[in-house]
C-alpha cells in the first residue's frame, strides 16, 4: 500500500495522513529527509514517536528534543506555535 504521495503506508491511517500533513507544510530539507527516511525504513515506532503528541507549554515555554514531527523542537512547530492565536 501507499500514501497518497507515493510514499509506502506505515498501516497506521492515521499516521500516513499526519505524516503527508507534515510533508506538505516543511520547508526544511533535512527534517522532510528524516521523515522520508523513517518511512522508506518502515520505523513506525520512530513515526509514531514523532507525530503523536503535539509539544505543550509547560513552566518553561516549550521544550523537546530537536527532529521532525509535532513531536519535537523544529523550523515548522516553532512557525505553528508563534502563528496559533
Amino acid at each position: 500500500r501507499e500514501m497518497e504521495n507515493g510514499m509506502s503506508s506505515t498501516g497506521d491511517a492515521q499516521l500516513d495522513q499526519a505524516i503527508q500533513q507534515w510533508l506538505q507544510y516543511d520547508t526544511n530539507p533535512k527534517t522532510v529527509s528524516m521523515v522520508k527516511d523513517m518511512v522508506k525504513e518502515g520505523n513506525v515506532e520512530a513515526l509514531k514517536k514523532c507525530f503523536s503528541s503535539r509539544m505543550e507549554f509547560g513552566t518553561a515555554g516549550l521544550r523537546a528534543a530537536m527532529g521532525p514531527g509535532i513531536s519535537h523542537m523544529n523550523d515548522l512547530t516553532i512557525i505553528q506555535t508563534t502563528q496559533v492565536g
